[in-house]
């Protein structure tokens, strides 16, 4: 039996100890709402705004074609893509690729024929000391036999009336048209654009941009000092750059000089592909991108390995990549 001693320390002991503390669920925010109300009847209820759910950007409708080689050139004209490819060789194939690639010519039958470009309405080619002629859609290709021109051309841009060239290691710029060549500028590793009557030509080495008249002329500056540009082209109001030097596509406004970034931190960015006031060009290793004024860079592909040539038709954007050697249909 407890001695009433005992029994009186125990109730002494339990006394002493810290009452435990009972956790409560908090009240939910539906109650905290309907409590505020019932205090301040008079008050209408919070209302919630609801953000509206932000609209993705649509991806691109995308087809890829792939071909035999490696294209490293692209144009397109007639709705038919023309390329060539490491060998040289040339190929012609619809732009829907309704039928297979198809191989005009062969390095060492018909020569070494590097990136074709559209000259109006014809389809040209580079070859060591000469142009070709590729006849769309099943060729054939055929020599210029073109007087005056002493190594590989270069840098080219035409119409249907005369094309203008530089060559491998000179400072010319010729004037093409009835099977001469004529000297019209100079630079040094220039690069060329043409708009209707107007040759502009760019310097990697000097960085200056000067207009010249299609016939010849004395040449009138258009800007000085751009970070080595590698690639030009023009519309009316405009002359856009790729600058190597400092990785970016420039637009050189004709009338005023001043210059806008359109895009930068490119890589490779070594072809520019005028369309409706927007530039197409790709940055390695994987993007392709439409820059335009006013408007931040619009990537339309990123998954793209080695990007190497680009045109362009009324609906869809083509560029060429190496792994695995294809074309790439891109709605625009």
């Amino acid at each position: 039996m407890i001695s009433r001693v005992r029994v009186l320390a125990i109730c002494v002991f339990a006394a002493c100890l810290p009452k435990p503390i009972v956790y409560r669920p908090a009240a939910s925010a539906d109650l905290l709402v309907q409590s505020v109300a019932s205090e301040e009847p008079t008050q209408s209820p919070p209302i919630e705004k609801k953000l509206e759910p932000a609209t993705p950007r649509p991806i691109p409708k995308r087809t890829d074609f792939t071909v035999p080689t490696l294209p490293v050139g692209l144009a397109l004209q007639n709705n038919t893509l023309v390329w060539s490819d490491l060998g040289g060789a040339v190929w012609t194939m619809p732009s829907d690729a309704s039928t297979a690639p198809k191989r005009l010519s062969e390095q060492h039958a018909d020569g070494f024929v590097f990136r074709p470009f559209v000259a109006g309405q014809r389809v040209l080619g580079k070859i060591d000391k000469d142009l070709v002629t590729i006849g769309l859609p099943n060729g054939p290709v055929e020599h210029q036999h073109i007087k005056g021109i002493d190594g590989l051309p270069e840098a080219a841009v035409g119409d249907d009336t005369a094309t203008f060239i530089t060559v491998f290691k000179h400072t010319e710029v010729l004037r093409v048209a009835d099977g001469t060549s004529k000297r019209i500028a100079d630079s040094q590793r220039g690069v060329l654009a043409l708009r209707d009557k107007t040759l502009y030509v760019a310097s990697y080495t000097t960085g200056e941009l000067v207009a010249v008249a299609a016939t010849g002329g004395r040449p009138k500056t258009v800007a000085k000092h751009l970070a080595r540009p590698t690639e030009i082209v023009a519309d009316d109001q405009a002359v856009y750059v790729h600058t190597e030097g400092d990785r970016r596509v420039i637009k050189v406004d004709l009338a005023t000089g001043a210059r806008e970034t359109l895009g930068d931190n490119l890589e490779n960015a070594d072809v520019l592909v005028l369309d409706r006031g927007s530039v197409y060009t790709m940055s390695w290793p994987n993007k392709l991108l439409r820059l335009t004024s006013g408007i931040a860079p619009v990537t339309l592909a990123d998954d793209l390995e080695e990007p190497r040539a680009i045109a362009v038709d009324d609906k869809y954007v083509y560029v060429t990549t190496a792994k695995p050697p294809r074309i790439v249909r891109i709605a625009k």
